[in-house]
């Protein structure tokens, strides 16, 4: 997790804060499995 999206996620945190960030890294993540099942 921290390695397949770590410097997205940083930026998205630093960027729109914490809350905001915990919400997008969830729809992220979420639409992230959905397109790539395999992660790379």
């Amino acid at each position: 997790m921290t390695l397949q999206s770590g410097p997205m996620v940083r930026t998205i945190d630093i960027a729109a804060g914490s809350a905001i960030a915990k919400r997008r890294k969830k729809k992220k993540m979420m639409r992230r499995r959905l397109r790539r099942p395999n992660g790379q």
